[in-house]
């Protein structure tokens, strides 16, 4: 009877302690580049320098941010972070792991460098656009300056 009253404390003291796996993802966005963008699915106005989502599952969030400089030009990043699945997490070893008293963590980073965008014509924009199929036959109309 004792030793059954010691292992189920035991058994109870690892489940309640037990650790669990957290996946986090950080994002770096440089600090001198105030710049507006898309992580996942939310649209963020300014980026901090560092952004950091965690879940107990892998992430894979896409990066979309954008900035102008005091002259005007406009830049551009897209990116991806994915955390990856480590031997860890993978069916049997989980069952263990799931009982480790700590918390496992799988991180990634990606870091934010930003490309100018070329200026073009507009002529050339359109004509390009058109024959991508975002544009109908006629170019788009003018805006008259005068009015």
């Amino acid at each position: 009877m004792p030793r059954a009253v010691l292992l189920l404390s035991s058994v109870a003291v690892m489940l309640a302690t037990a650790g669990c796996i957290t996946h986090s993802a950080r994002i770096e966005h440089p600090a001198d580049q105030a710049g507006q963008g898309v992580i996942g699915a939310s649209a963020r106005p300014s980026l901090p320098p560092i952004t950091t989502v965690q879940r107990p599952l892998p992430i894979d969030v896409v990066v979309s941010s954008w900035h102008r400089d005091a002259d005007g030009r406009l830049y551009r990043f897209d990116g991806r972070v994915r955390t990856p699945l480590p031997w860890w997490q993978r069916f049997p070893v989980d069952i263990a792991t799931d009982a480790w008293p700590r918390t496992l963590v799988a991180e990634a980073a990606l870091a934010v460098a930003y490309r100018p965008v070329p200026v073009t014509a507009r002529d050339r924009l359109f004509a390009a656009a058109t024959a991508d199929g975002w544009l109908g036959k006629a170019p788009a109309p003018t805006v008259d300056a005068a009015r």
